[in-house]
Parts: structure tokens; sequence; C-alpha cells
């Protein structure tokens, strides 16, 4: 439309002819002469008209394509008379561009005589301009509307080749209107055009700079594409098959050669989130250090990457233990941003850990819930976190209203199953045992794969003596604690602490062998976690070394091996006076009687003291301490009459198993204490002691005539005990014979039926 629009401002008169077609309605004069008083039509379109004629067609127009000014003279009443003499000749110093005053050659006005060259000059001109232009150019020169004068600069701009928006600004101004050139019209046309194009300025500005420009713009947008589809396309993923193949090497346990694969990796493309598949395979093989490392140099490389300080927190404390260092990593976490939450949480959650080893870190733990509490609320999740804490300050009084709350009031919210399956356990410590059930299966409904949970399920089975029950949560919780690795210092106390309970539940049925070799796993994981620095020493750990030296002490006779049990149990904070005796009881037997008697001493006053008491006294007559033997076997032997006291006279030897251990006991006591008495005479000479012997002898005698007596016929037994024999050398000190005691000791201290067969 615009085209249009400037087409028609610049539309001319040529009679009734357009582009070449002559249209012959309304003319008047022969065709190809100018009819007076006609308007030239309106151009059609924009495009260069020819005004120069052929040689001989004077005076015609002929198709407006060929119209030129070259034979302008006829229509200007010029008309050639023969050949024209040589511009030189006319006008030696007549030069292009400058018409003089009195040149001869064509005369294109009144008073505008050009030259031939001259001439040509304004005709190469003409044909350069745009259409528009050159219409009005030529209604300028041939209208007769201006004088010569007037008509001169613009004459002389056609000679000269100026520019056509000179031109135009020149004709503009004898028309007195603007003269538009063509919006796309920059340069000239035509023979001054055509030099124009062979010059090195048009060249390069209009040929080589476009085609540099484009081949820069190709170029730079290959470029790019190449960069980008290099470093967002290719290094991605070749960088992805590296860190994958790192991840084999990993798997195959080849971690050196995994860690060079990531080194490779990370120079191509870098990412956060491979640092942390690498640090969870490492965890996932146990390889805490490499974890650790793998963590250092993220921190190192994106000190602020939040979701990395939390994961290096969680690790520092959940499974290596190094609360401080995971205190600092949250608290750069909460330095970003005080309120946190995950932040908040991970420290809370971190100080209780500590608090495992120090106490003072309860209170910093306690700080963080409340703050958690104060800013987003009594949420289930910070309740469930409160009722740990009070687990584990062991402040039931705080624990039970919160269960309560739980299982009264909120039976339907989600709960965490690792957090209720502990405060279960600790219910369960206290005997507190009526929501235990519950929770337990409501933890379990959570999460059925959570190895806690059947653990705890295992300890409440022994308790309520399901033993079917029982059994399946031992398999399960030794089944899913190594799904859950790498497991928590807790919880791989809890893995180890199954192992124990295996043991205890095959003992308790007989399966010695079983057992054994559940106890054996256990001290194996137990021993391999301390390496690692993974567990403390507790006493629940130290308490499968004392099960398996039972089996070894009591089933297989394999004393030695029941020693280093008892050892290593006591080692490992489970110093009982059952192992203490156990280990005084293998030293006697031994004959070490100094470790014998240290073993004995540490065993405390108990209910059993009868049995501490005659092996101190069997020790020290061994040692020749019989002065400490006197002491003990007279202790021995209140205690015996004490509780012969309280029997009365319906004491039943035969029928009852407690009357007759008791007279056996004496019968050991009185003979043992008479030797001793003998001894001490032979040391001292007092003869005293002598009569002392003779006494507890024949007191051990008459107890074991009674003892061996026959029940129904009351006929004495031929079988002749050991008090009597002695007492036969104390009377007859000359025979052949060395006085003895009864010198098997019980086996523990609740040993009751330790007596020699013929008793």
């Amino acid at each position: 439309a615009g085209a249009a629009a400037e087409e028609e401002e610049f539309s001319f008169d040529l009679g009734d002819e357009l582009e070449g077609e002559a249209d012959t309605s309304g003319e008047t004069g022969e065709p190809g002469e100018q009819t007076p008083g006609a308007e030239p039509a309106a151009a059609e379109e924009e495009e260069d008209f020819d005004f120069g004629g052929e040689e001989g067609d004077e005076g015609e127009f002929g198709d407006i394509d060929d119209f030129s000014l070259g034979d302008f003279g006829a229509e200007f009443g010029v008309i050639d008379e023969g050949e024209e003499p040589d511009e030189e000749e006319l006008n030696p110093a007549a030069v292009p561009g400058e018409v003089p005053p009195e040149a001869e050659g064509t005369e294109i006005g009144p008073g505008i005589n050009l030259t031939d060259r001259q001439f040509e000059h304004l005709k190469e001109t003409l044909d350069s301009i745009p259409l528009n232009l050159r219409i009005a150019v030529e209604e300028l020169i041939g209208g007769g509307d201006h004088t010569a004068e007037e008509i001169k600069p613009l004459v002389d701009l056609l000679v000269q080749g100026a520019a056509p928006r000179r031109i135009a600004r020149v004709a503009g101004g004898l028309k007195g209107e603007r003269i538009r050139l063509p919006a796309n019209y920059e340069v000239r046309s035509g023979v001054i055009f055509e030099d124009e194009k062979r010059t090195f300025a048009y060249q390069l500005r209009y040929r080589y700079l476009p085609m540099a420009r484009t081949a820069l713009i190709v170029g730079a947008l290959l470029v790019g594409a190449i960069y980008l589809s290099i470093t967002y396309i290719y290094r991605p993923l070749y960088a992805r098959s590296l860190y994958l193949q790192g991840l084999e090497e990993i798997a195959d346990d080849r971690y050196s050669v995994g860690n060079e694969f990531f080194d490779e990796a990370r120079e191509v493309w870098e990412s956060e989130s491979w640092y942390y598949r690498f640090a969870d395979a490492f965890i996932g093989k146990r390889q805490y250090r490499l974890a650790q490392a793998k963590f250092d140099d993220l921190i190192e490389r994106f000190p602020n990457d939040r979701e990395g300080l939390l994961r290096y927190g969680d690790f520092e404390s959940r499974i290596l233990g190094d609360y401080p260092k995971a205190d600092e990593l949250f608290d750069d976490v909460l330095s970003m941003d005080v309120t946190d939450y995950d932040g908040l949480l991970g420290r809370a959650d971190n100080f209780l850990r500590w608090a495992d080893e120090d106490p003072s870190q309860f209170e910093p733990a306690r700080f963080h819930y409340a703050r958690l509490y104060e800013l987003y609320g009594a949420t289930d999740e910070i309740m469930q976190r409160f009722m740990r804490y009070f687990v584990r300050t062991d402040n039931l009084g705080e624990v039970e209203p919160i269960v309560e709350m739980f299982e009264e009031q909120r039976p339907d919210v989600d709960i965490n199953p690792e957090i209720y399956s502990e405060t279960a356990g600790y219910l369960l410590d206290y005997e507190r045992i009526e929501y235990v059930r519950a929770m337990l299966h409501r933890a379990r409904a959570q999460d059925r794969t959570l190895p806690d949970v059947h653990y705890q399920l295992a300890r409440f089975f022994d308790y309520t003596g399901e033993r079917g029950q029982q059994e399946v949560a031992l398999n399960n919780a030794r089944n899913l604690f190594p799904q859950h690795e790498p497991l928590s210092r807790r919880r791989l106390g809890m893995h180890i602490d199954t192992y124990t309970l295996s043991g205890d539940f095959y003992a308790e049925g007989g399966e010695y062998l079983t057992a054994e070799q559940y106890y054996a796993e256990a001290i194996d994981r137990y021993e391999s976690a301390r390496a690692s620095d993974l567990v403390d020493i507790e006493e629940r750990f130290g308490r499968m070394y004392s099960q398996l030296g039972d089996i070894y002490y009591y089933q297989s006779a394999e004393f030695d091996a029941a020693r280093e049990m008892f050892i290593a149990a006591e080692q490992n904070a489970y110093a009982t006076d059952s192992t203490s005796y156990k280990l005084g009881w293998i030293a006697y037997r031994n004959e070490d009687y100094d470790e014998a008697v240290d073993r004995f001493e540490q065993v405390s006053n108990n209910p059993q003291a009868k049995n501490i008491r005659y092996a101190m006294a069997n020790t020290h007559y061994y040692r020749g301490n019989y002065f400490a033997a006197q002491a003990y076997l007279h202790e021995l032997l209140d205690i015996l009459q004490r509780e012969r006291a309280r029997i009365g006279i319906e004491l039943d030897v035969d029928g009852d198993d407690e009357h007759r251990n008791l007279i056996k006991f004496k019968v050991m006591a009185n003979n043992n204490l008479g030797v001793v008495y003998h001894r001490l005479f032979e040391q001292t000479g007092d003869r005293d002691r002598r009569g002392d012997s003779l006494y507890h002898l024949t007191n051990s005698t008459q107890d074991a005539t009674n003892l061996l007596r026959d029940a129904e016929t009351a006929v004495r037994a031929d079988a002749t005990d050991l008090a009597y024999i002695n007492q036969q050398y104390v009377l007859f000190p000359d025979q052949p014979y060395t006085l003895r005691i009864y010198r098997d000791l019980p086996v523990d201290l609740e040993d009751t039926d330790f007596f020699p067969a013929q008793m």
C-alpha cells in the first residue's frame, strides 16, 4: 500500500500511453507525439523509464521505456544540422560538468546548450535517478516555466552526475514541493552506478562486508551451537558415563579406581548430586573415611550447599558419632537461615545423640526442640521428638502422657516408627506394658521393614513368653538390619544385640550349638564395630561374651575358652559376681590359688553366700592360710546352722532335696574345718586345735551316717565318709594317710548340688 502511494505521488502524464502500451482513446496528434493539453497517466509501478530514443526517431517517444532525452532537441525546437563539431574544437577549455555560456552543441532549452559529451553525461544521470525524480526534471527542463538561469543549476547537477538527493533538493525547490525518493533507493543506477560498483569501496561495503557479516553470524551461530552442545549435552553425558563407571568400581570394592573416575568426570562436568551419590556408595560399603573425604571435598567446592551440609551433618552425627563436627555443619545451615526447620531439627537430634556420651548436651537438645516448638507449634513430629528426648533423659513421668496422647487422642496420625519402637522398648524396661503391644504393632504397620520394631517385638515376646512369636521377630530383625545399612550407632547396637538375643533363645531351648553360632556372630560384629569406633563398650555387649563362656563352661567343659570369654565380658563392662566366681573356679581348678582368691574376693555378699564362703575357705586352705580358711568355714557353718534351725524337727533328707543338700553341706563344711584345725595344731602345737579338729570331724561323720542310712530299714550304708577316715588319722597319726578335705567347689553361686556322688 505504501509503495502504491509513493508511485501515485510520482505519477506523470505522457499522453495516454502507460508502460509502453498506447491507449488511442482521446489522441489528437500523431502516435509518438505529445498531445498538447494531455495529462500523463499515473505510473502503475515504480520502474526506470528510458527516455533515450533510437537514432532517427527525433520528436517521437516511442515506447515509454525507450524514452530518452537523446533527441530532446526536436522537442525543444532544436534540429540537428549535420555533423556536430567536436567539443574540443568548439570549446577546448570546456570540461564535463560545466556548461560554458557560449557552448555549442545540443540545445536542451532556451539559452542552454550542451556539448555532446555533456549531453551524454546528462542522459546517463537521468538514467540513474528514480523514475519520479526523472519525470520532475524533465517537466522542469521541457516545461518552459522557468528561465535558463533558474534551470542552469539543475542542468549542471545532471551533467556532473550528482547524487539523486542533491538533484531532488534543487528540482523540488524549482517546483515548490518536496520530491521524495523511494525508501529503498540508496544508490544510483545506470552507468554511474556500474562505475561505482566497480570501486573497491563499493565492493567492500556491499559485497565483502555483507558476506563477511553473514559468514561471521553463521560462524558465530555454529560456534555457539557447538559450544552449547559440548557444554550442555556432550559434557554432562560424557561425565555421567564416567561417574557411573566410578560407582561400578566402588560396587566391586575398587575404591581408588572409583575415585579416579570421579576426579576425571568432575573435570568434565561437576555437580553436587554426584558427590552425594559417591558418598552414599562409600557409606554403603562402610568406607566411612572415603565418604567423609567426599563430603569434605563437596563443602570445600560448594560451601553454601544446604543439602550437602545437612547430609554431611547427619552422616557425622548418626554414623560416625563426631557430634562437634556435625554441630558445626548444622550451624552453617542455620547461619544462612536461623529458622531453617531441617537445620534446627538436625542440630537438636545431634545434641540428643551426643548426650549419650556427654549428658551435658541434653540441655541444648531441649533448647532446640523448644525453639522448633516455638516456631512451628506442637506438630506430631516435634511432639514425638520431645517423647524421645524424655526417653533418653529417663523421664518416665513425661513419657507416659505423650504416649497416652498418641494412643488415645491421635490413634490415626502418622508416627515415627523408629521413635515409637524405642519408646515402647523403654516402657518395657520399666514393665509398663499397657501400651507396648499396641505401640509396636502401630509402628510395624507404619513401616514393616524397620528392624527396630522387630527387635523390640522380640524383647516383648520374650517378656510375655510367646516363644513362637519371639523366634519370628528375631528372624525378621536379623534379616532387616543389613537392608538398612549404613546403620546408626544406636541401630548397630540393636543389630548386634539381636544376635545375642537369638543365642539366648536357642540356649534356653537346649540348642547349644545354634546358640553358640549366634553368640559368636554377635561377638564378630561387635568387635568389627569397635575397631571402627562405631559402638561404645556397653554391658549388653559384654553379656554375649559371658553367655558364650557359659556354653563352654557348662556344656562342653572347655574351661580355658570359657575363661577367655569371661575375661572379655569383664573388659566389656559385664563384670558380675557370677563371672568373677566362675573365673575363680577355673583358677582354683587350675591350682592357681592366688588368682582364685582374687576372683572370689570380687564377689559381693548375696543370697548364695554359702558357696563363696566355702570356695574361699578351700582356696585359702590350699594356699596354706589356715586361719583364713578357719574363719570362712565358721561363717559358713553359722549360716547352715541357722537354715537348719528354721527347718525344725521336720527335716526330710529323703523327700526334700533342699533339706538333703543342707545336710550334705554341713558334712563337707565340718570335715574341712576339722582338717583345718588339725593343720593349725600341726603349725602351732596348740593341742586345743587337735580337740577342735576331732569335734568337727565327729559332727561331719554323724551327719554323713544319718544321711547315708537307708530310709526304710535305718541300716547304715557300707560306705565310709571322709570325715571318719580323717578322724582315724587324727587319733592314730602314725598311719600312712594324709588328711583330706572335700576339694570340689560349686560350679557357680547358685549351685546347690555339687556334692560328691557317694553323699
